[in-house]
């Protein structure tokens, strides 16, 4: 049984797993003809080689780990540092993604993920877009469609369930870290207070701004890093890096959060608005920052995230009264869409 009769089965087993848009069996594979001519390195992705702005690959390297450990074409590869073998593979990968997901199961959510992790993989080796990297975009969108279309109610699914949480028990969180700061003075704790206050004080970005730089003079931005002006009574976050296809922004920072950042720079001079707790000379990275979201949430039970908070603040929002006008000024402070609003973010 070649794959197209393998997959065709699959699907008439679990119809309901992708959208019908994609059940015409041709439309998942790609007649991988491309030259390429690039072969990418798992040693070199893994200490950020290829990295260029983004601030890591390891989602992507992780994602090829889990490749080689689990689908059963592929584990023959562990050793393997060229990773040619996951392009000119392709379909049979795409085939045992999918066979892997629906067994599991998995869900669609997580498909996407990988995929995304696959095509990031795609642009290093090609450079450009192409129509591999292309087709590969439009399974995406014909599956997140399908996800929005699944969550009209807006409700909470199982893993949302883990990582939700009401949003006034965020603000209740941060007044809290408030006192303990104002009481002690200890850096790690204003550092704690400056990034939730971050992610609730104001439309919650990603998380573009945990290397944001401080710049005390325009001059300094060289419009390509992402920084934090401060001057005077003036504070603005200055986002260069596109984001999502979301174009460069600048967030002017007023009320509470203002104060808060201007505080924290006199208090304590440095570089990086957020940096390791021992030396401040150490930016932070990704995987600090979820740790200290979920040490600063760890009584409550819930794996709070960036994206969680997101969802949480705007559910708020959208509860006291969230006007159309609110709403299209939020969607392009927090670098989103009034759609995804819509559909991904906000749960009753």
């Amino acid at each position: 049984m070649n794959t197209k009769e393998l997959i065709g089965k699959l699907l008439e087993i679990n119809r309901n797993y992708l959208p019908q848009s994609l059940n015409d069996i041709e439309k998942l594979f790609f007649d991988n003809n491309l030259t390429i001519n690039k072969n990418v390195s798992l040693v070199k992705l893994k200490t950020g080689k290829y990295k260029g702005e983004r601030k890591t690959d390891k989602d992507t390297y992780d994602f090829i780990k889990f490749i080689t450990n689990n689908l059963p074409s592929f584990k023959q590869y562990k050793e393997e540092d060229n990773l040619i073998y996951l392009i000119k593979n392709n379909n049979l990968l795409f085939l045992e993604l999918l066979i892997y997901s629906i067994y599991k199961p998995l869900s669609l959510a997580t498909f996407v993920k990988r995929i995304n992790s696959y095509i990031r993989l795609l642009y290093i080796t090609f450079d450009v877009k192409n129509d591999m990297i292309s087709h590969y975009l439009n399974i995406i969108y014909e599956i997140q469609m399908k996800l929005l279309e699944e969550n009209e109610e807006q409700t909470l699914n199982k893993q949302e369930k883990g990582s939700f949480i009401d949003f006034n028990l965020v603000l209740n969180m941060r007044q809290a870290l408030e006192e303990v700061f104002n009481e002690y003075k200890y850096y790690h704790d204003n550092q704690d207070l400056l990034l939730l206050s971050c992610y609730s004080l104001i439309p919650p970005n990603r998380a573009e701004i945990i290397d944001l730089i401080y710049i005390t003079d325009m001059k300094d931005n060289d419009l390509t890093n992402d920084f934090v002006y401060v001057k005077g009574n003036e504070v603005k976050f200055i986002l260069n890096r596109e984001k999502k296809k979301h174009k460069a922004i600048t967030i002017n920072i007023e009320g509470h959060l203002n104060y808060l950042i201007r505080q924290s720079f006199e208090l304590f001079p440095r570089a990086y608005l957020f940096t390791d707790y021992n030396d401040m000379m150490k930016p932070v990275n990704y995987d600090m920052i979820y740790k200290r979201f979920r040490n600063i949430f760890k009584e409550t039970g819930k794996r709070v995230s960036i994206n969680s908070l997101r969802s949480s603040y705007l559910s708020y929002m959208n509860k006291n009264g969230m006007s159309i006008k609110d709403k299209k000024v939020i969607a392009e402070t927090m670098r989103t869409s009034r759609g995804m609003i819509d559909g991904n973010y906000i749960k009753i």
